[in-house]
């Protein structure tokens, strides 16, 4: 509508520019920051024609992989967003999440895997907390699922993992500690079942027994619980 049209076929006459131009005018009174909108989920009454969750109630269950990263991004617009994007992010419960991570409180020390406290926010809020919301969920619906978290640099160090990291190791076949994060993903893709050959299990997520798996630089590591469930219970979001 910004370009004073409707439907596909006109928005492919129009010019890049008038394109770009439209795209620079979007906004999303739910987001800290614009340039996150692609983040959002766009209800087109044809590929998605109703929201997530009441979707997932008629969906045929399907096996299925989630997860995210020991630390995923910064914050969202920067330290001055920072309150309005926990707002956005927990909603009615904001000021239980505000509580919970001392808001009040001067920064303390990063933390050595998670990052600085903002950093940790924008994981919990943006990746963290959905994925474990998603995973109760389908869970709770009988659907397969395994959910794993990332915890490796990009270059293989030390260093503090980033968004989208787990992909290289995933598709390029890059050791995880001793085991291959890429056997995970062809087993699940043929039989879609993660597990066999011997490596470590990776538990299933049932109804009222979350699990979950850590790839870091020990290599893969079952987990019983959810991740962080002291903070993600604020939060309901997908």
């Amino acid at each position: 509508m910004l370009l004073g049209t409707r439907g596909s076929a006109a928005l492919r006459t129009a010019s890049p520019a008038a394109l770009l131009a439209a795209d620079l005018k979007l906004h999303d009174a739910k987001l800290t920051a614009d340039d996150y909108l692609y983040l959002r989920t766009t209800i087109d009454g044809a590929v998605l024609p109703d929201t997530p969750d009441r979707l997932f109630v008629t969906a045929p269950r399907r096996p299925v992989i989630l997860g995210s990263n020991m630390l995923e991004l910064d914050l969202p617009g920067g330290r001055p967003a920072r309150d309005g994007f926990v707002d956005l992010s927990f909603g009615a419960t904001a000021e239980g999440a505000r509580t919970w991570y001392r808001l009040d409180d001067a920064d303390p020390p990063p933390h050595p895997r998670m990052g600085t406290r903002d950093q940790q926010i924008a994981t919990d809020a943006t990746f963290r907390c959905p994925a474990g919301t998603l995973a109760t969920l389908l869970a709770g619906r009988n659907w397969p699922v395994w959910r794993y978290e990332f915890d490796m640099a990009r270059d293989g160090g030390a260093g503090q993992t980033s968004h989208a990291a787990e992909i290289d190791y995933i598709f390029n076949d890059r050791r995880v500690g001793p085991v291959s994060m890429q056997d995970y993903w062809v087993a699940f893709a043929t039989s879609g079942d993660p597990n066999g050959d011997g490596r470590p299990v990776w538990p299933r997520s049932a109804r009222g027994k979350p699990a979950n798996i850590l790839f870091d630089a020990r290599g893969a590591t079952p987990r019983d619980g959810d991740i962080r469930p002291d903070i993600c219970r604020f939060q309901s979001a997908l």
